[in-house]
């Protein structure tokens, strides 16, 4: 039988890039537990229907790449027990683009928390997305902005700050206070440039809840360059406690784009090219159970990749 880590290696050394060109393939992993054993599942689209054969993969009973990590074992897809579901998707566009320089581009990043049950899920605390390396962003001569100090509203942040402004999107909380029903709130979020530190690019992603219209709850995202196989850069995404540790990420979605002129010249916050015809990020989330939620793990920590088709045009 194939274990876990054998799974983890056919994914980074690249065994699943040869169908990019057919699909854009979501990976939606779900937990079991993280410990000692740090038992992980990892879930693939189930309408993909293709043979695990094709990846080397040689289960009895497993119809579809979906499988439970028990004990280091991959057994079928129907032995997963309830628990918490991520799924996370990313998209360039357009999706033609140059194979040998980058070119202005959007980036949008959209994920779902669920769990098998309905419960309260656990609090999303950590992303880290590692970008393709056909993708880049360019943000020296873009205005800065700081949105921790108080504003009036969000449309007074929005018009101190329009200038330092490369995303807008939308988000869902629910929040789940001792001995009271949960409640779901949504969120506008705004990301604004926060400029470079030692290399290191910072975003802002100010969000404004119907219950706190004043004053944003703010994400700091930091984004540093690697050289890691296909990746090139590597985005941290810090998310604070909200409401005292009582309400959970439910759902995100935000478009990264940007137009500017600096010395004359227009740029492009995001940049991408299609190098070999598909784009791959990789993505790892860290959940923390803030209510103490009986049964559910204190740390959870879910893996997977999406991968993108793209076209070159020369």
């Amino acid at each position: 039988m194939i274990s876990a880590s054998d799974v983890d290696n056919m994914l980074s050394r690249g065994h699943l890039f040869g169908l990019a060109q057919k699909l854009t393939l979501i990976v939606s992993l779900s937990l079991l537990t993280v410990g000692a054993q740090g038992r992980l599942a990892y879930a693939y689209a189930p309408d993909v229907a293709y043979s695990p054969r094709t990846l080397g993969l040689n289960v009895p009973g497993l119809r579809y790449l979906s499988a439970c990590f028990r004990d280091g074992v991959v057994g079928a897809a129907g032995n997963c027990p309830p628990g918490l579901e991520f799924q996370f998707r990313s998209r360039v566009a357009p999706k033609r683009l140059p194979k040998e320089q980058l070119a202005q581009a959007a980036v949008t990043l959209k994920a779902k928390i669920t769990t098998t049950d309905g419960a309260h899920p656990p609090a999303l605390r950590k992303l880290k997305v590692n970008f393709d390396r056909d993708i880049a962003i360019y943000a020296k001569g873009l205005p800065v902005c700081h949105p921790f100090r108080r504003y009036r509203s969000a449309a007074d942040l929005k018009a101190r700050c329009r200038s330092a402004i490369i995303g807008h999107g939308a988000a869902e909380i629910e929040i789940a206070s001792p001995g009271e029903a949960s409640t779901k709130a949504p969120a506008r979020l705004t990301v604004y440039n926060g400029g470079i530190r030692s290399g290191v690019t910072i975003l802002y992603v100010a969000a404004f809840t119907t219950a706190s219209t004043r004053n944003p709850t703010v994400t700091i995202v930091k984004v540093s360059k690697i050289h890691r196989g296909h990746t090139g850069m590597r985005a941290v995404v810090k998310i604070p406690r909200i409401a005292n540790g009582n309400a959970s990420l439910l759902n995100f979605e935000v478009r990264l784009a940007r137009r500017f002129t600096y010395r004359g010249q227009q740029k492009s916050y995001v940049l991408a090219s299609c190098s070999d015809r598909h784009i791959i990020n990789e993505v790892s989330a860290a959940f923390r159970n803030e209510i103490s939620a009986a049964g559910v793990p204190l740390k959870s920590l879910i893996k997977g990749l999406v991968i993108q088709p793209c076209s070159p045009t020369n």
